[in-house]
């Protein structure tokens, strides 16, 4: 195989540093040369996908080498190790998944593999975002940094009692992914930025698939009302609040208004969340609607009088075998010289 040499100008007084300007410098000749030679249109993009080599010369003696970013190293995995990982929640997700929960998380799965496998921490790091979008993101407009950031710190303070800090991500989101995506030039970020971005990531995969497996998620909308109206919410919107700056309030000051009615709406996403995991059997059967409505009611009252202090009426709608029904004026002027029976409904 012939192999072709790049030559270009470079000086200074430490050769380490003036092989990395030199290799930079021929990246970007590379990239011009690439797109130059698409204008031809008669080459495949298989032939466009020529690199540097890992080898350097200053001339004729002084010479090395340095090994390419994404530079792939054996794997020996002993049966130790293949029995430590054989409980990963990644495993349950089917290779051709039906139920929406699965198809975000093996989207996100496919995002995460291919971050692995790519050296510039640019591209790693939307990877990253793309993954985690499809898990805890939306498709509503507007900014979503501080949407997504908070919802990540929730799923793992409610998964694992810990959380990481809210900043990192919405700051990497906020000023490095929004303006990479949007054609803008984005600050450099370092290995380190990313590393600790893929373990929250991961970490949010891992989360995400374990509580839909206990509580029996299959949608991300669902998973979304429960993190909703779990009482760790508010904890972590105080902890927000008291630590991680003014800028957050925008966001979070909705999230507190009314404060009854906010109480009562989670209470009531929990209280759904009991009927479809409690009385599942119930569900089952295809029972009526007020049987439904009365196990709802059931599991709210609990949740009202013990969080809140609030109580709820049950009362089921039959008198024996027959709908109970109230004494009332008609509806319309003709019937007003009569009454009417209303049901309870």
């Amino acid at each position: 195989m012939e192999h072709s040499v790049v030559a270009v100008d470079i000086a200074g007084t430490h050769l380490g540093r003036m092989a990395k300007r030199a290799r930079a410098t021929a990246e970007h000749l590379l990239v011009q040369l690439r797109l130059a030679l698409t204008s031809l249109n008669r080459l495949s993009n298989r032939q466009l996908r020529f690199r540097l080599g890992v080898s350097f010369a200053f001339d004729e003696r002084l010479t090395g080498f340095e090994q390419r970013d994404d530079v792939a190293y054996p794997l020996t995995l002993p049966k130790a190790t293949l029995e430590q990982i054989a409980s990963h929640p990644v495993w349950s997700i089917p290779e051709h998944p039906r139920v929406d929960l699965d198809k975000r998380a093996k989207i996100a799965m496919s995002w995460i593999d291919r971050s692995l496998a790519v050296s510039d921490p640019l591209t790693e790091m939307l990877f990253l975002f793309f993954a985690l979008e499809s898990l805890v993101g939306d498709k509503g407009e507007g900014l979503k940094a501080d949407k997504i950031a908070f919802r990540l710190s929730l799923l793992s303070q409610i998964a694992r009692g810990s959380f990481p800090h809210p900043n990192k991500a919405w700051v990497l989101y906020d000023q490095v992914r929004s303006a990479a995506v949007h054609g803008e030039p984005s600050p450099e970020i370092t290995d380190r930025d990313v590393s600790g971005l893929a373990i929250d990531v991961r970490a949010c995969l891992t989360d995400t698939l374990t509580l839909a497996r206990v509580h029996g998620f299959g949608t991300r909308s669902k998973l979304m009302a429960y993190l909703e109206a779990h009482p760790d919410r508010e904890l972590l919107v105080q902890w927000i609040r008291e630590n991680a700056g003014a800028a957050w309030e925008a966001y979070l000051a909705p999230l507190a208004q009314p404060v009854r009615t906010t109480k009562i709406r989670r209470a009531l996403c929990l209280a759904v969340h009991d009927v479809m995991t409690s009385d599942r059997a119930l569900l089952r059967q295809h029972v009526g609607e007020r049987s439904i409505m009365f196990q709802l009611g059931r599991h709210l009252a609990e949740r009202l009088v013990l969080s809140h202090g609030l109580s709820i009426d049950l009362e089921y709608n039959r008198a024996a075998r027959d709908i109970k029904r109230l004494q009332s004026d008609g509806i319309f002027a003709r019937e007003r010289a009569r009454q009417s029976r209303t049901e309870t409904d």
